[in-house]
């Protein structure tokens, strides 16, 4: 298909056809408070997790009433003439292009005088365009007046272009729905604690918008979603050559999240060397299939050198798996990482404590997924080597406990709620 029939697929709101989108994630409105900046938004995030629609609902906005009004993002005199072909939507994954062909074309199909006036530049899965951030920078510093959006997958791609971008970018994470949004996509009512349960596990296994919505089977879906980034993704982005080695490795972390891994132990296991392995890491990591946690240390040469732990990047990716996958105390830290973003957890001499988060790194979280908690599972949490804030034990709200002064119960489905009133 040529160039030119793809601009027109891909831009029906040129020719009317607007875009009728109900819900929005919560993110939006910060993203449009950031429409009338003159910096790049990049968006960034795994695959299937709302960034094209995001980037759609920004264009609906722009072509809105509401934006017309406002001054910011509109000239006055622009206000009752805004022109639907100024906005420019393009897909890299759909379609292989280059930016400045695409923009030639588009300036082009309707005579426009890209140095005057406002436009809208929406590009999306950047990624697999070579050189994507020198090509970015140079439409930028060309036209001052163009607003540009862009969006990838593979947040590797987009941080080694960062130091191009330097000054010139805003970069937001985008993520899979949170509970709240789950329950609001669904328009769910939580009626008490029993309810609210059974949803929350209803959302463990569904936290990506076409799972939320429907009734697609969330472990073909999520295979699908897996097998395309690792078959395709990564061996483009990363020159990845040993597709099984990589798919062996993902499967062990979805198996055994929260594990310590030596690298000299698992490379072994593998064999494989262990730079490669190393390498392979941080492909699944900057692909956003896992997470890796540093163990923390008040000197922070000690936290790099020491064994990481991994998680999958968020917990509807344990149904990758299926049906090996591991108990619900272990599917339950997975979450936990996933809600706090963590990126630390505490072990010496195999005293542990699952997670140290905060801007401070001064809020403990230990997960404990037990009908009766005594403080001999916590032990560590109680005695740290370390100041912290808040000491925090996340459990289920049937769990059996007592109280203690140092520390608070935190139930599952609760705990961002909680962390955010802290």
């Amino acid at each position: 298909m040529e160039l030119k029939d793809q601009l027109y697929i891909m831009n029906p709101h040129w020719e009317g056809e607007g875009y009728q989108y109900k819900f929005y994630r919560d993110i939006f409105t910060e993203l449009v408070s950031q429409l009338d900046k003159n910096l790049i938004l990049s968006l960034i995030g795994p695959r299937r997790v709302g960034k094209t629609v995001l980037m759609k609902q920004l264009i609906q906005y722009l072509l809105s009433d509401e934006a017309a009004s406002t001054e910011k993002i509109y000239k006055k005199s622009e206000r009752n003439k805004i022109d639907k072909k100024r906005i420019l939507y393009f897909s890299f994954d759909e379609y292989r292009a280059d930016p400045f062909a695409v923009i030639k074309l588009w300036k082009e199909e309707f005579a426009l005088d890209l140095r005057k006036g406002n436009y809208w530049l929406f590009l999306d899965e950047i990624q697999y365009i070579n050189n994507w951030a020198e090509k970015i920078k140079i439409i930028y510093d060309s036209y001052p007046n163009f607003k540009l959006v862009i969006s990838g997958s593979a947040s590797a791609k987009l941080k080694r272009g960062k130091e191009s971008l330097a000054g010139r970018e805003l970069q937001f994470i985008i993520s899979p729905l949170s509970f709240n949004e789950y329950l609001r996509i669904n328009n769910k009512e939580v009626l008490s604690e029993e309810i609210k349960m059974n949803l929350y596990l209803d959302y463990l296994k569904r936290q990506l918008p076409a799972l939320a919505v429907s009734d697609l089977d969330s472990k073909e879906y999520i295979k699908e979603i897996v097998d395309k980034t690792i078959t395709y993704d990564i061996p483009f982005l990363f020159n990845i050559e040993d597709i099984d080695k990589l798919r062996s490795i993902f499967r062990l972390i979805c198996k055994s999240p929260g594990d310590i891994i030596r690298i000299e132990d698992l490379s072994s296991e593998l064999g494989m060397n262990r730079i490669t392995l190393s390498k392979y890491l941080e492909a699944l990591e900057e692909s956003f299939l896992v997470r890796k946690l540093y163990n923390y240390s008040r000197n922070p040469r000690k936290s790099e050198k020491r064994a990481k732990k991994f998680y999958p990047y968020f917990t509807t990716l344990h149904e990758y798996t299926f049906p090996f996958t591991p108990d619900f105390s272990r599917i339950a830290e997975t979450e936990v990482a996933f809600q706090t973003n963590a990126q630390y957890f505490w072990n010496e001499r195999g005293h542990e404590i699952d997670f140290i988060i905060g801007e401070e790194l001064d809020i403990g979280i230990e997960v404990k997924i037990r009908k009766k908690l005594t403080n001999s599972d916590f032990k560590w949490l109680l005695n740290a080597p370390f100041s912290l804030s808040h000491k925090l034990i996340v459990t289920l709200p049937d769990s059996i406990h007592e109280k203690y002064k140092e520390v608070e119960f935190v139930n599952l489905p609760d705990l961002t709620s909680y962390l955010s009133s802290i």
